[in-house]
């Protein structure tokens, strides 16, 4: 009976000190190598064959080193090193218990990589090579993208109909403008809305790979929102009385909405085709904003209504101006021309 005991505790502590790259990865991977003209290849002493705009794959072992290649043909010739990388699984020994993958990857050797896809221009010789397959030129010759966001009809706290424009200009920058036009929802945010969002959001592009494109970009945005809530108020108690207990109404009261956004985003666009483009950002930045009550007595408390530590409408929909953070995430679907 001590042995199956000993058995599972040998597998327990092994699955909870062994790392993800030791358990995850593979000891080889196929490399593709594609390059701007028909070369000849040549690794650990062999030659291969490339086609033009072709990619030509090898298996390579995973090692901390990095390991040479040479590209020839009858007018040019490149020699290079491909650097290995940490693999992405290496980063989740961060939730190993007590950290012990990180030294376990670091005895067993497991955690480097080395590019999957490797792209190499005959004529470029500033840059050795890049460890992605670059987009073509002729998808990048369209300059102009228009785009709806099939989210925000759906929104919770600012429903409506948006559209926008983009400009590309250059390789790595873009300029894009959005508008939301409001739409009023049986809710205690839009309830009888009117009003409109329009969107300021430069974008600079970090990689520009076959298919899709990483950027990061500052939005500005300005909301102008009008619409009515119903806000639960306590009337102070006539103390004359033995009862001392305030009693509570709810009135349906109209509230202006005022928001100036300032949002660092890291996105990345995914070319479907060469049109049809999705794009998916992510930020968190902050937001000033003015709340404004109108025709609320003053001589009536404002009350959340219940004894819930936090009430989302009545934090929204309370007079205020204040300073508050900014949680940005979505994505649009894009048409380029």
């Amino acid at each position: 009976m001590k042995r199956p005991k000993l058995l599972l505790l040998f597998i327990a502590v092994a699955f909870g000190c062994s790392s993800c790259a030791t358990l995850l990865n593979r000891p080889h991977q196929v490399v593709s190598v594609r390059s701007t003209e028909s070369v000849k290849l040549i690794y650990e002493g062999d030659t291969l064959r490339s086609l033009p705009k072709t990619e030509l794959e090898f298996v390579v072992k995973k090692e901390k080193h990095p390991f040479n290649v040479v590209l020839f043909n009858d007018s040019s010739s490149r020699t290079f090193d491909i650097q290995a990388r940490k693999s992405w699984t290496y980063a989740l020994n961060l939730f190993t218990p007590y950290l012990g993958g990180l030294v376990v990857d670091e005895i067993s050797g497991k955690k480097f990589t080395y590019p999957k896809r490797v792209y190499v221009d005959m004529d470029n010789t500033e840059i050795s090579y890049l460890p992605y397959y670059p987009m073509p030129k002729e998808r990048l010759n369209f300059k102009n993208r228009l785009s709806i966001t099939p989210t925000a009809i759906i929104g919770i706290y600012h429903p409506g109909i948006e559209i926008g424009y983009q400009r590309l200009f250059g390789e790595l920058f873009a300029l894009q403008t959005n508008l939301r036009y409001l739409l009023a929802a049986n809710t205690n945010y839009s309830r009888n809305a009117s009003g409109f969002r329009i969107e300021l959001n430069p974008k600079y592009y970090l990689r520009n790979q076959e298919k899709s494109r990483i950027y990061t970009s500052l939005s500005l945005q300005y909301l102008r929102k009008d619409h009515e809530a119903e806000y639960d108020f306590l009337i102070p108690a006539n103390f004359d009385d033995d009862d001392f207990q305030n009693d509570q109404i709810t009135q349906l009261l109209p509230v202006e909405k005022r928001f100036f956004s300032l949002t660092p985003r890291i996105g990345v666009e995914h070319y479907l085709s060469d049109r049809l483009v999705i794009d998916a950002f992510f930020g968190v930045g902050l937001r000033y904003r003015e709340t404004r009550v109108i025709g609320a007595n003053p001589n009536f408390l404002f009350s959340d209504g219940n004894w819930e530590w936090f009430d989302v409408a009545h934090d929204s929909n309370r007079a205020s101006t204040r300073l508050s953070a900014n949680l940005d995430f979505n994505f649009r679907i894009g048409w380029v021309f």
